[in-house]
């Protein structure tokens, strides 16, 4: 009897768990305005129930800085000024009637109440590091971009009129205030939105900077730092990034600073709707679900160290606002995912140039990826074609596109360049089999890492770098991988590692493929295209035109056959043009390798030493070349 009880309180727990945190959900988020615009809150309800939709986010704290429940900013205000200012008739007129009808005091309970007789939970959607009332009201409390100074333009920092600095001591309890305001109402959980900052350009006030001062950080090397990141050349832009990820102690600092601001406000809002029982879940950028460095740099957002606080974390992967391709979604998904102790649901594209396939093909791709839910951005523009769409791909089996994807790992810590992590992803994301990880040297050393992968490409960089970076733990890893099945790719300094010759104090512990650099002592030859020559055939040259085949090239290794224990390699494609700046030789390039597969016990290899994913239109021999060292 006492086992029975214990089963039937189990079950109800279990029950209410995944009552408040459903798996699979099917979320939209709502702007006020959409129950004016489509006919008042039953017909929206309708939509939504028709749609089967679990959630709706709610904005009930807007980036004006107006609140849909009472405040000293109200939605109602917000309109009602609006009307009063504006010249143009047709438009006072639907302001007046906004106003009206965001008048009325019992609408935020109506919604709440119907959406729950419809089974429909509400989240109250909540714009944080966005007020423009509040910085109108409060000069100071925005804020501040870096100066750009070898240009006119930017002579002195620029304020952002639009974005609040979150380290402002008055605002936190301000927003707090509102939020504690709002939950007032019986909602089922609280959505963040914008909780980050928003560039590294950004948050140079002086509230930040003498925080970094009385904690002992080089400001003025920060600054630097900074400002040739954001407008220096080419060279320097992944400069803040390198430094940031190799631990400088002064950049890491500047960092933390800000990523206390936002890991503030996400502890505080978990202890109040800890004591209410409701959900807590934040909006992120898409971009750190793959790339930390990237996130914790322009955002100070980073999904391990919050998740932790958060029910789940709902990603905005706007794949065409991102200029990616439905694709995307599932290496976003997978990413954040594994980087995240929450759920994760990915939030689609339903706006701008979103159309019905589109809506389908980013569900469909959220899904394989194994999503714990999807969310509509945004209710207003979804058609009913686009609604069918949603659903027509939350009910398609994915076990059958799921069971093809090949996961495999992109090399992304230490000593790689981020422009090069990123074209490399780019390129393998266009596939509709591939999900590739970005893992960094700390991942690589836990062999846990490479459990059901099929991959690994280490992408350009520093080979030398890279080696020391994943040091010989990783680079045994890496060996002991590819002996057992696993495919290696790799391009420019990803082909150094695993020959002879080269960063002998590492080379032992990664010679897999039986090949030598030619003429070591010049290994920065320079850049520019190189004309190749075919030597033999290979799917990874699907679709080239062999007549006139260059492609972009970086200082990469220029091979030829080694003396190892190991297999011959088969020569793919020759130089038959060259570089040669710096003080190289001429004629060292010219028939040499620059591209090969070689076998290693159990596993492929292709070594590119020029760039494919830095060459226009060769971009998916990358994917090709994934699909054939994964056995596919």
């Amino acid at each position: 009897m006492r086992k029975l009880g214990f089963q039937i309180i189990t079950f109800f727990l279990l029950f209410a768990y995944s009552s408040l945190f459903p798996q699979n959900g099917k979320g939209v988020y709502i702007w006020p305005s959409s129950f004016y615009e489509s006919g008042g809150i039953d017909k929206v309800l309708d939509t939504l129930k028709q749609n089967k939709i679990t959630d709706i986010f709610l904005l009930v704290k807007g980036e004006e800085g107006y609140s849909l429940f009472p405040s000293d900013y109200t939605i109602h205000d917000f309109y009602y000024k609006l009307s009063q200012k504006e010249n143009n008739q047709t438009l006072k007129d639907k302001y007046s009637k906004l106003s009206s009808f965001f008048s009325d005091p019992n609408l935020l309970s109506d919604i709440i109440d119907k959406s729950h007789k419809n089974n429909i939970k509400v989240h109250a959607w909540f714009i944080i590091s966005g007020d423009k009332n509040y910085i109108r009201l409060h000069p100071g409390s925005e804020v501040v971009k870096i100066p750009k100074t070898d240009s006119a333009k930017y002579p002195m920092p620029v304020i952002d009129k639009g974005h609040i600095n979150l380290a402002y001591p008055p605002y936190k309890p301000y927003i707090f205030s509102l939020i504690n305001k709002a939950l007032e109402y019986p909602f089922d959980g609280l959505m963040l939105d914008k909780i980050r900052y928003t560039n590294l350009a950004y948050s140079w006030d002086e509230i930040h900077i003498s925080k970094a001062l009385r904690l002992g950080v080089d400001i003025n090397k920060v600054i630097d730092c900074a400002i040739k990141t954001c407008y220096g050349s080419t060279d320097d832009k992944d400069l803040f990034f390198s430094k940031y990820r190799e631990g400088d102690k002064d950049i890491r600092q500047w960092i933390e600073i800000k990523k206390y601001d936002i890991e503030d406000y996400v502890k505080e809002a978990r202890k109040i709707t800890s004591k209410k029982n409701i959900a807590l879940s934040a909006s992120f950028m898409p971009e750190g679900a793959y790339n930390t460095e990237f996130q914790d740099v322009h955002y100070a957002q980073n999904y391990s160290e919050l998740s932790k606080y958060l029910d789940y974390i709902v990603i905005m992967a706007y794949a065409r606002d991102f200029n990616e391709p439905a694709t995307w979604l599932k290496m976003v998904t997978a990413n954040a995912k594994v980087r995240s102790s929450c759920k994760i649901w990915t939030a689609i594209q339903g706006f701008n140039t979103a159309d019905d396939q589109f809506i389908f093909d980013q569900v469909k791709n959220a899904r394989i990826a194994n999503s714990d839910g999807i969310a509509v951005f945004r209710f207003g523009p979804m058609t009913q074609g686009m609604w069918r769409s949603f659903n027509k791909g939350m009910e398609l089996d994915v076990k059958p596109f799921s069971s093809t994807q090949i996961k495999g790992i992109i090399y992304s810590g230490n000593g790689t360049i981020m422009n090069c992590v990123a074209k490399s992803s780019d390129a393998l994301v266009r596939s509709e089999n591939i999900i590739p990880f970005s893992l960094d040297e700390y991942s690589l050393k836990d062999y846990k890492s490479f459990s059901d992968k099929k991959f690994i490409l280490v992408p350009g960089g520093g080979g030398s770098l890279e080696a020391s970076a994943l040091g010989t733990e990783g680079l045994k890893n890496i060996d002991k991988f590819v002996s057992s099945g696993g495919g290696y790719i790799g391009v420019c300094a990803g082909s150094y590692l695993p020959v002879k010759g080269y960063n002998k104090n590492l080379t032992s512990e990664l010679q897999i493929v039986n090949a030598q650099i030619v003429d070591l002592e010049h290994w920065n030859r320079g850049s520019g295209k190189v004309k190749l020559e075919i030597k033999s055939d290979n799917p990874v040259f699907s679709g080239i035109n062999t007549k006139d085949f260059e492609m972009n090239y970086f200082s990469g290794p220029v091979l030829e056959p080694s003396d190892l224990n190991l297999p011959k390699y088969k020569e793919l494609a020759q130089f038959k043009s060259e570089i040669h700046e710096n003080g190289a030789p001429g004629g060292v390039m010219l028939g040499k390798t620059a591209i090969l597969e070689s076998q290693y016990k159990k596993g492929k290899i292709i070594l590119f030493s020029p760039h494919p994913e830095l060459t226009k239109g060769m971009e998916d021999m990358l994917s090709r070349a994934v699909e054939y060292v994964s056995h596919k």
